[in-house]
């Protein structure tokens, strides 16, 4: 008599798919379906009911996380997602943010938790759902990741490292996020007309630096052209 064994993969993957493959020795007794996830002192559980059996409780990990801020990253080009994270392990809370590709693979517990937490086999996937779905209400946030003109609406924002300005001051609500090296690009809009006064016209002496010629050739094209002829 010939055998033959056929490894199965487990429920998921380290890629986060989840596998298509059923193990054929199994009766309809092993079936299952998930019906909720819930969160207890020894970490994530799901209940799972088997077909035409009783409710049981799985254990998915031995921490537990929520979702608390969905961030879009928005550099003027594109956009991009992170998410704000809280987790808890063995009574020690951790803050961190992940993108939203690295949140769905799931590789970001052993480096933001380290090697005390643990995802039990073929639980990944479930581990992630579980965490979106016992996150609740998530704050939503929009991060500005460029500097200088943006248009939102019908008006046009002037953003630098602290923010952004239009022409009747400080935008409230403008979140900007840049790298360290364009940190000193602030303004700080002053509400004392003399020291607007005084800037405009420290300002306006640049313009005796050079010959008009050199100093106005972006605001006055015709002297350019007049001194090209």
């Amino acid at each position: 008599m010939k055998l033959k064994f056929v490894l199965l993969g487990p429920e998921d993957d380290p890629d986060g798919r989840v596998s298509t493959h059923k193990n054929r020795c199994e009766g309809p007794s092993a079936q299952f379906r998930t019906l909720r996830y819930e969160e207890q002192d020894t970490g994530m559980f799901r209940l799972v009911q088997l077909q035409n059996g009783p409710i049981r409780s799985t254990p998915v990990a031995n921490f537990t996380a929520r979702i608390v801020r969905d961030i879009t990253i928005d550099d003027g080009q594109k956009q991009r997602r992170e998410f704000g994270v809280e987790a808890e392990l063995k009574g020690q809370r951790i803050v961190f943010t992940v993108s939203g590709a690295e949140f769905g693979r799931m590789g970001w517990v052993f480096n933001r938790l380290g090697p005390g937490a643990i995802i039990y086999p073929s639980q990944q996937q479930h581990a992630r759902a579980a965490i979106q779905s016992l996150s609740g209400e998530i704050r939503q946030e929009c991060v500005i990741a460029h500097l200088g003109w943006r248009k939102e609406g019908h008006r046009w924002i002037y953003l630098h490292a602290g923010g952004g300005v239009d022409a009747a001051g400080a935008v409230s609500g403008v979140h900007v996020r840049v790298p360290a090296a364009l940190q000193a690009f602030q303004t700080q809009p002053s509400l004392d007309s003399s020291a607007i006064v005084h800037t405009l016209r420290a300002s306006l002496r640049c313009l005796s630096v050079a010959p008009d010629r050199i100093t106005l050739r972006f605001w006055q094209p015709s002297i350019e052209r007049r001194s090209e002829g």
